[in-house]
């Protein structure tokens, strides 16, 4: 599991720091360092750490409270936290936990003790980010799950000073709470099922798929120019809404919007870059024709309430 696992070292005594540096690199993570608390806390959202390991006892910000500030970022609230401190009373080992610290070690460690436990804590993250970051209808990624793969490739651009074209993909089922009124919320549920196998199935293995909301969907487009990103959209489009729901009452026709943002060049705010992408869906929507829109600056426009409402409503 070490492979490509970012983990944050946060440590005020030299020796140590370095230690866990050298320790963790032979098992083949890639560690990242800071010398005390509020240096960590920062760190965090650069980073992006699979697994924080810090001290107790520190100057500016003690682990206790950086791991208590971590928790309340967002997209960092499942991160796994250990503590390693010379602090080593029961009670210490329990304040640790109650302030959300997933391990405690005691200083000195014993090497293959703390890699055991390393690997402990980071299965069991990995198992409960699985289940907590997956949609259970679609058995696609959620929300979160979205907005942290988001997050990987914006790190991955600052990490390796490479700027890459990336497009959003924003989808919407169009009438979904009408087909739920017509007919039924099985229906309803298995249309939104089968758009997610759909896309799952349609969408290159680069590319990643996910369920936003209750009737829409976003897929993320690595390395995808916006010719390249119109030309599969079309395409994915003109199959989607080719395709419809067989329910007891008969065929459901399914019908979507796409709207498409694409970054080319230095990633920009990624709340700006969900917001073009669904500023462009809405456009499909009320377009005639095509149900694909590309995002310009001239669509830069208030979403009407009418839009609002009808969102809410599925």
């Amino acid at each position: 599991m070490s492979g490509s696992v970012r983990v944050l070292v946060v440590d005020d005594e030299p020796s140590t720091l370095k230690l866990l540096e050298y320790v963790l690199s032979k098992a083949g993570y890639e560690v990242h360092t800071a010398t005390d608390g509020a240096e960590g806390l920062a760190a965090v959202s650069y980073v992006l750490p699979h697994l924080v390991v810090a001290d107790v006892m520190m100057p500016q910000l003690d682990g206790l409270e950086m791991c208590r500030r971590i928790r309340q970022l967002p997209g960092f609230e499942l991160v796994p936290f250990m503590f390693l401190s010379a602090r080593s009373q029961i009670q210490d080992r329990i304040e640790g936990l109650e302030m959300g610290a997933d391990d405690y070690i005691a200083k000195p460690f014993e090497r293959d003790d703390l890699l055991a436990r390393i690997e402990g804590v980071l299965r069991r993250a990995e198992t409960y980010q699985k289940i907590s970051r997956t949609d259970a209808l679609t058995e696609l990624g959620n929300r979160e799950f979205f907005e942290q793969r988001l997050r990987e490739e914006l790190y991955r651009e600052q990490r390796y000073g490479v700027s890459s074209t990336l497009a959003l993909v924003a989808i919407d089922i169009d009438e979904l709470g009408d087909v739920r009124d017509r007919h039924g919320s099985a229906s309803a549920d298995l249309m939104v099922k089968q758009v997610g196998r759909f896309l799952r199935d349609n969408v290159r293995a680069l590319d990643v798929p996910t369920r936003y909301s209750t009737s829409g969907f976003i897929v993320l487009m690595p390395h995808t120019s916006k010719d390249r990103a119109m030309v599969a959209i079309e395409r994915l489009s003109e199959k989607l809404n080719a395709t419809g729901v067989h329910a007891a009452g008969g065929d459901i026709p399914i019908a979507a919007s796409f709207g498409v943002a694409v970054v080319e060049g230095e990633m920009q705010d990624l709340s700006e870059m969900l917001n073009r992408a669904h500023s462009s869906m809405m456009m499909a929507r009320r377009q005639a024709g095509s149900k694909v829109h590309l995002w310009s600056p001239e669509d830069e426009q208030p979403v009407g309430a009418e839009d609002g409402a009808d969102s809410d409503r599925r």
